[in-house]
C-alpha cells in the first residue's frame, strides 16, 4: 500500500518520463486481481467440504459447479490452450451457482480464506471461480478445480493394494478393480487406454496387481467400483519388472550363480599418491548363496586379474591374485612417473562395479600452518572484538612478515525453536561486515579487530545469536598460503539455557525421575546460575483433528463454532499445535543451581497427558533467560492416549539382540479402525526389485477402537540386519502410517 502511494506520486509528477512509465507499470502489477482455488482431490459424498480461496484485489467471488462428463473431459484433456479450456467451461451448463463475499483487504496483498461447499453425490466435477458474475474471459481472473466425490479409497505398498471406505477405513470386499494400461499414442499425440485384467478384492479389500512380463513396464490406471460408487482417478500406477534375485531359472549351480552375483570390494592404503610411489591395495570378494540369497564370501580357485589404469583409462600394469580362505587378496603397484596425473583406477577384470579410484598428484607438503587462539573474555553486540591468530612453521619457528588477508562474515541463528512455531525461523543471509590486510609480527602473531554489528532487522525478543566467522589467508615470503578460521558467537544475552529430558520427549509414567538443566555461555562453556523450573499440565482440544492439506488461511468467513459444526475433524486455527494449548495446573515449581544439573521429580503428580516445562534464569548482566520444552507422559495401563490423536506410535525398544523382544505401542482415538500391519523381513532383494509371492511382506489385520495396543516381536538370529514394520489405516478421508525400523545389529560379526 505504501509502495503504491509512492508510485502514484511519481507517475503524477513525471508522467512522460521513464520513471513515470515504470511506476504506472508497477502500479498495474500491484492492483492486478488474482484468484487461486485449492480443493481436496477426492471428497466424501453427502458431506460438505472446503475450498481454500487465495485472492488479491477483489472482495466478491462467484462460483459455478459443473458435472465433468466424459464428453467434457475428452474436450479439455490434452488441450494446452487455457483460453479455449475456460471458454468451454464457462459455456457449459452448471449444476449450482452462488456468490461469496470475501473478507475485505485493502493492502493489495494476497489473502486466503476457507469456504464451505455443500455436499454433492458421487461423480466428477469442476469448481469454477470468477471475480465477476458473467465469468468473462476479458481482464477477469478465473480459476478451475477438478475434483471427485467418492467414498472409495485405495492404498498400496508396492504391488499390494487395499480398497477401503474413505470415511470409515473399513475394507470393501468384492469391489471390482478394472486395470487400464495407459500409453502415449505418438500418432495422435495423446494418451490412450487399453483395457486389461479385472480384479476383485477379498474380505480385507486386498488385491495384488500382477507383475508384467520380464522387461515390460506398465503405466496403469485403476477404475474401482463398489455397489453404486465409482472412483476412476487420473493418477497412474507404475509397475516395473526388474530382474529378480529370487529367480534361479537362469542358473544351474552355485558356481554359475557366483559368477553372476560376485562383487569385489577394493581398498587402497591412501587416497592420494605422488608419481613413483607404491600403492598397496586389498580386495574382498562377496557373492550370494544360491539357495538363501544371503551374502557370503566368494570362494573360487581361479585367479583374478587386477588392473591399474591411468587418468586416461589406459592400462598401466596388471597382476594375478588368488583369494585366500577369508575371501580376500592383496597386492601392490608402483605408479608410473612422467605421465599425466589425475584420477587413477584399480579394477578387477570381468567383475562389474569392482573398482577403486585414487589421486596421483605432484603435491607439496605444507611448511607452516595458521590457527587462532581461543577467544578470551565474553562479548555483547556492538562491542569491539579482538581476535589473535598466528602462523607457525612445522619446524617450530614463527612466520614473520607474512601477509594476512582476512574477512569477517556475520550469520544469525536462533537457540529456541519454541519461539517460532507459528511462522518458522526468520530468513537470514550471511553478510560480510569487514575485511582487510595486515602483517604477522616477529612472534608470528596477528590481531584482527571488528565491531560486532547486529542484524537490526531481527527482533531482540527472539534472542538471536550472531556467529561472526573470521577467515584469514596467510601468505609467507615464498608465496605459500595457509588458511585458518574461527567463529565467535555473540548475542544480546550472554547465556543459553537448555532443558533436556534423559528419557526423551515421550515418557512412560514410571520413568520420569529428573530433568537436566544446562546453562552455558554462547561459546559453549558451562556457567552456573540459579534457575527456576516449572511444569504445567496442558489442555489439548477434546476433538479429533485431522492433518491439514494446505496452509492455514489468514482470513475467516465462518466463526469457529460454525466451522466445527460443518467440519468436526478439521482444524480452524492452530488447535493441533501443542504450543497453542492452554496451560492448566502448576504441578512442579523448584529453584536450584544448574551446577547440580538434575532437578529431581519426587512423588510425581504427573498423569498421562501433555506437559510443558519452563526454565528461567538471569545472565550475568541481569537479563532474563528462558527455555521451554514440551513432552508427553503415557501410561501403558490406560487404554486412551495422552491427547486425542488419529495415530500415536512409540517404540519402547527398537535396538535389540536375538532372544530379546521388541515392543511397539500404537494407538488411536478414533473408533473402529481397520489397522493393517506390514512386517518386511525380506532382506534378500534390493528395494529396486520386484517381489514375488515368496518374498511378499507379512500382513496382519488388527482392530483398534479408541485404544492403544502393545505389539511384541520376538527377535531371532535370522533378524540380524533389522527389519521394518509399517502400521497404516484410512480414516475420515486421510491416510495414517506409523513406520518403524527394528534394529538388530551384526554384533556377532565384530
Amino acid at each position: 500500500k505504501q509502495a503504491k502511494e509512492m508510485l502514484d506520486e511519481i507517475s503524477k509528477k513525471f508522467p512522460g518520463s521513464e520513471g513515470g512509465i515504470n511506476s504506472r507499470n508497477l502500479i498495474n502489477q500491484i492492483i492486478h486481481p488474482e484468484i487461486k482455488l485449492t480443493t481436496e482431490k477426492v471428497n466424501v459424498p453427502a458431506l460438505p467440504f472446503r475450498t481454500l480461496i487465495t485472492y488479491r484485489n477483489f472482495n466478491t467471488i462467484y462460483f459455478r459447479i459443473l458435472q465433468l462428463t466424459q464428453e467434457l473431459k475428452k474436450q479439455i484433456t490434452n488441450n494446452y490452450n487455457n483460453d479455449q479450456i475456460f471458454q468451454k467451461l464457462t459455456n457449459e451448463k452448471n449444476l449450482r451457482t452462488w456468490k461469496q463475499d470475501l473478507p475485505p483487504g485493502d493492502d493489495y496483498l494476497s489473502h486466503s480464506t476457507e469456504i464451505k461447499i455443500d455436499a454433492l453425490p458421487v461423480g466428477e466435477y469442476v469448481l469454477l471461480g470468477s471475480a465477476t458474475a458473467d465469468f468473462s474471459l476479458n481482464k477477469n481472473p478465473l480459476a478451475a478445480q477438478y475434483f471427485y466425490v467418492s467414498d472409495i479409497s485405495f492404498i498400496n505398498s508396492g504391488q499390494q493394494y487395499f480398497v477401503l471406505n474413505r470415511s470409515t477405513g473399513q475394507p470393501l470386499p468384492g469391489a471390482k478393480v478394472q486395470v487400464w494400461n495407459q500409453q502415449y499414442d505418438y500418432n495422435n499425440r495423446n494418451y490412450k487406454l487399453e483395457k486389461q485384467e479385472l480384479m476383485t478384492t477379498d474380505k480385507n479389500g486386498y488385491f495384488k496387481l500382477s507383475v508384467p512380463k520380464k522387461e515390460v513396464n506398465r503405466n496403469v490406471r485403476l477404475e474401482v467400483t463398489y455397489k453404486k460408487d465409482k472412483l476412476f482417478l487420473d493418477d497412474q500406477q507404475y509397475t516395473y519388472n526388474y530382474y529378480n534375485d529370487s529367480d534361479n531359472d537362469d542358473y544351474d549351480d552355485q558356481k554359475e550363480y557366483d559368477e553372476a552375483k560376485a562383487k569385489i570390494f577394493l581398498f587402497t592404503d591412501r587416497s592420494i599418491y605422488r608419481p613413483g610411489q607404491l600403492v598397496y591395495f586389498k580386495g574382498i570378494g562377496v557373492t550370494k548363496d544360491f539357495k538363501t540369497k544371503k551374502s557370503k564370501l566368494l570362494e573360487t580357485k581361479d585367479s583374478l586379474t587386477v588392473i591399474l589404469k591411468d587418468a586416461n583409462i589406459q592400462k598401466v600394469d596388471s597382476l594375478k591374485v588368488l583369494l585366500n580362505e577369508f575371501g580376500s587378496f592383496n597386492g601392490k603397484f608402483r605408479l608410473p612417473e612422467n605421465k599425466l596425473n589425475g584420477e587413477f583406477t584399480i579394477d578387477v577384470e570381468d567383475y562389474d562395479n569392482s573398482s577403486v579410484t585414487f589421486s596421483v598428484e605432484e603435491y607439496k607438503r605444507p611448511k607452516f600452518y595458521t590457527e587462532f587462539e581461543k577467544v578470551k573474555g565474553s562479548y555483547r553486540v556492538n562491542d569491539t572484538v579482538q581476535i589473535t591468530g598466528f602462523a607457525k612453521a612445522y619446524a617450530g619457528n614463527n612466520i614473520d612478515g607474512a601477509k594476512v588477508k582476512y574477512h569477517v562474515t556475520r550469520e544469525a541463528r536462533f537457540l529456541y525453536p519454541w519461539m517460532f512455531w507459528r511462522k518458522g525461523f526468520p530468513q537470514t543471509k550471511p553478510l560480510e561486515i569487514t575485511n582487510g590486510e595486515i602483517t604477522t609480527g616477529a612472534d608470528g602473531k596477528f590481531i584482527i579487530k571488528f565491531a560486532a554489528i547486529p542484524d537490526l532487522t531481527l527482533d531482540k525478543k527472539t534472542d538471536p545469536v550472531f556467529d561472526y566467522k573470521v577467515e584469514a589467508d596467510v601468505t609467507d615470503i615464498n608465496g605459500e598460503t595457509r588458511s585458518g578460521e574461527i567463529t565467535v558467537p555473540i548475542g544480546y544475552k550472554a547465556l543459553n539455557l537448555q532443558i533436556t529430558l534423559p528419557q526423551g520427549d515421550v515418557i512412560n509414567i514410571d520413568s520420569l525421575k529428573n530433568i537436566l538443566i544446562s546453562s552455558k555461555n554462547l561459546s559453549g562453556e558451562f556457567e552456573t546460575v540459579k534457575a527456576n523450573v516449572k511444569i504445567y499440565k496442558l489442555q489439548p482440544p477434546e476433538r479429533l483433528i485431522r492433518q491439514r492439506l494446505w496452509e492455514q488461511p489468514d482470513k475467516f468467513i465462518l466463526t469457529k463454532n460454525e466451522f466445527i459444526q460443518y467440519f468436526p475433524h478439521d482444524e480452524y486455527a492452530d488447535e493441533s499445535k501443542k504450543e497453542s494449548w492452554n496451560k492448566g495446573e502448576l504441578l512442579y515449581n523448584e529453584n536450584d543451581s544448574t551446577n547440580n544439573s538434575k532437578f529431581k521429580i519426587q512423588n510425581s503428580k504427573l498423569q498421562q497427558g501433555w506437559y510443558v516445562i519452563e526454565a528461567t534464569a538471569k545472565d550475568k548482566y541481569g537479563q532474563d533467560i528462558k527455555d521451554i520444552k514440551y513432552f508427553q507422559v503415557y501410561d501403558k495401563k490406560e487404554s486412551s492416549l495422552p491427547a486425542p490423536s488419529y495415530i500415536w506410535n512409540f517404540p519402547e525398544k527398537n535396538n535389540l539382540e536375538p532372544g530379546e523382544t521388541a515392543h511397539l505401542v500404537t494407538g488411536t482415538s478414533a473408533n473402529d479402525v481397520f489397522l493393517i500391519e506390514e512386517i518386511n523381513k525380506q532382506k534378500t532383494i534390493d528395494n529396486w526389485q520386484q517381489t514375488t509371492d515368496k518374498t511378499l511382506p507379512e500382513l496382519n489385520f488388527i482392530s483398534l477402537n479408541n485404544s492403544k495396543k502393545t505389539f511384541d516381536f520376538n527377535i531371532t538370529e535370522n533378524d540380524r540386519g533389522g527389519f521394518g514394520i509399517n502400521q497404516f489405516f484410512v480414516k475420515d478421508n486421510r491416510f495414517y502410517v506409523a513406520a518403524n525400523t527394528i534394529y538388530v545389529p551384526w554384533s556377532n560379526k565384530e
